[in-house]
Formats: structure tokens, C-alpha cells, sequence
């Protein structure tokens, strides 16, 4: 009987833990050390199978703490998510704090895409803004390209979400339309760079400068085709706009980014993912569907501005969302006035 508990635990852990990442969270196993006590080493097992059979987690192996990657030296695990994991690191010779971010073995790059790729990351590298995370540096480890980004402290919205502990709203809105004034000036770089996986857990809160947009990671120049995962999309399917989940990748302009912020907002007012529990394949299948009607965000009045604004970027039809991040974030600061 003992056995039989013991490996539903890890079970029901290890579906948890998938369940997360599909949501747009990066858990850290670490977390599940003291709930499973004795049966941790065996959820590290199981973890570590569903992550080769996923193509997700895999590059982490061989990454613990004392790895040198290229110039730096890894401490810790900070996440995980679909495109890759995140640690801190520490440059070798200044002990400066970064984030890390190896990419998931499962993204392909012939040498064409990954020449284009080095550009990319030049052009993101000159790009600066209070409420983007900057990065830093870029390279290959293992045949693995990664990111180094600034270290912030502070913890991400989905964190702060999950331990029912977000900001008041109109500190929340407030630092939403900061986020959105940041996705406007990515949009407006020449050429334009869109962002293509915002999510809760990519918005740092709490650093000196309020909420920052983090992990630019799989950002790409609008128009240019350059990275993708092995027989999926990039992104996090929760927060991705119906053309992005169709594969139109070439279709994808800054009104995608604007239908992820506009998610990102209804799960922070609902205080949870709208699609708890459901599969990647499951979502594909419902954001390219049918055209529906999205309801308002839970405890929001349906003929509030706030509603108005969210359900505007949830359209299904990019032609009916605000045409650019400037205009959301005008939008949200509104909203954030009104008592």
C-alpha cells in the first residue's frame, strides 16, 4: 500500500509539473524536494524521462551548478519552459550576476538560420529599454545555443499568481501599460522585432524597475523565418494568438504580442490560466478553431473599460485588436486611474 501511494505521488507531481510548464510557468523541480521527501530522486527520474520523450528540459543535463559556459559559471536553476532553461550564472572574471538561458535541444538551426540568428541577436543586443530585460551576450554550448541576459531580483507574475500575492489593481495595470510601452518600442526597431512569447512568467515584478519584460529568447524579426521547434510552434500555446498557432508564422505582426499581453491581464484578473489542465494539442486545436466568444475576465463587469480593453485583445481577428502596443498601454493607464 505504501508503494502504491508513494507512486501516485510522484505521479500526480510529474503531471503538476508538465501541467505548469503548459501553462507558461518554469517550476523548478526543487520545489517538490520537501512534499515527496524519500520519493524525490524518483520524481527526478520520471521528470528527467518525460523531458527526453518531450524534447523539453533536455539540454539542462550536465548544466548543474559549477558548469563554465563559455565565459560563466552556472549557480542555479531558475526555470524551465518549452524553448529552454534559464539559470543564474556568474561571469568568470567579474563575478557579475546574469541570467543564462541554454536553448532546448529540440529548436533546429542549419548554419543559414543560425548566421541570421547572430544578426538577430546583434540587432537585440543595441536594444535598451527600462522595461526590457537587456541582453548581454550570446554563444553556443554543446552544440546548444544560449542567452545571457541582466540578473534582476524581484519574482514574475506567475509566481506572484500562484501565491495569490499580485499587486493592487492599479499597480497591476499601471505596470502592464509599462510592459506594453516596452513591446511598442520593440515594434518599432528597424526592422521590427515582435517578441512572440509573452506570458506571466515572463514579466519580472519587484526590481527598481517595476515590471520588466524578460527572455527575448525566441523573438524574432518581423517577417524573417529563423528558429523553430522540431514539428511545433515556438511559444507558449496559452498566450499565443490564433495566427500564431496556426503556423502563419510570415502573418505575425505586433497585434500577436497584443493578444498576449491582453491573456496575460485575464489570467491576472481571474487569478489562474484560462485553460487549466488542457494539453498543447488540445489548445492548438481550440485557439484555431471555430471563431468564439471570449467571456470577460472573471470578477470584471462585462461593460467596464477594462473588460473592453481585454476583450479587444483577445479578438480572434487581428483587424478588431488595438493596432499597436502604444495604444494598449494609453488603454491601461486609463483604466488604472479610474477608482
Amino acid at each position: 500500500m505504501e508503494d502504491e501511494e508513494r507512486i501516485l505521488r510522484i505521479e500526480r507531481a510529474l503531471e503538476e509539473f508538465q501541467q505548469r510548464r503548459l501553462r507558461g510557468e518554469c517550476p523548478s523541480p526543487g520545489e517538490y524536494a520537501a512534499t515527496l521527501g524519500n520519493a524525490y530522486r524518483e520524481f527526478l527520474a520520471g521528470l528527467d524521462e518525460a523531458s527526453r520523450l518531450l524534447g523539453i528540459g533536455a539540454e539542462s543535463r550536465g548544466a548543474e551548478a559549477g558548469t563554465r559556459v563559455g565565459d560563466y559559471l552556472l549557480r542555479e536553476t531558475l526555470g524551465s519552459g518549452a524553448s529552454g532553461v534559464v539559470h543564474r550564472a556568474e561571469h568568470s572574471k567579474t563575478g557579475a550576476s546574469v541570467a543564462l538561458k541554454i536553448l532546448s535541444a529540440s529548436l533546429e538551426m542549419d548554419a543559414r538560420a543560425a548566421e541570421r540568428f547572430r544578426r538577430e541577436v546583434a540587432v537585440a543586443r543595441s536594444v535598451r529599454h527600462p522595461h526590457l530585460v537587456a541582453l548581454l551576450d550570446y554563444g553556443e554550448w554543446r552544440g546548444l545555443p544560449y542567452f545571457v541576459m541582466e540578473y534582476l531580483s524581484g519574482r514574475s507574475l506567475a509566481d506572484l499568481m500562484r501565491t495569490c500575492n499580485l499587486p493592487p489593481l492599479a499597480r497591476l495595470l499601471a505596470g502592464l501599460a509599462d510592459v506594453a510601452e516596452a513591446l511598442h518600442f520593440l515594434h518599432c526597431q528597424t526592422p521590427p522585432t515582435l517578441h512572440r512569447d509573452v506570458k506571466p512568467s515572463n514579466i519580472l515584478y519587484g526590481a527598481d524597475r517595476g515590471m520588466v519584460l524578460s527572455d527575448l529568447g525566441i523573438a524574432r524579426l518581423s517577417g524573417v523565418s529563423r528558429l523553430s521547434r522540431t514539428g511545433e510552434i515556438l511559444g507558449t500555446v496559452g498566450y499565443m494568438s490564433p495566427e500564431q498557432a496556426s503556423g502563419r508564422g510570415t502573418d505575425l505582426d505586433a497585434r500577436g504580442d497584443v493578444y498576449s499581453l491582453g491573456a496575460t491581464l485575464c489570467d491576472l484578473l481571474g487569478g489562474h490560466a484560462r485553460f487549466p489542465g488542457l494539453g498543447r494539442t488540445t489548445l492548438l486545436a481550440s485557439l484555431c478553431g471555430k471563431p468564439r466568444r471570449t467571456p470577460p475576465p472573471p470578477g470584471v463587469s462585462a461593460s467596464s473599460d477594462l473588460a473592453r480593453v481585454v476583450l479587444a485583445c483577445l479578438a480572434e481577428r487581428r483587424e478588431e485588436r488595438p493596432a499597436t502596443a502604444a495604444i494598449l498601454a494609453d488603454a491601461l493607464r486609463r483604466a488604472s486611474a479610474v477608482p
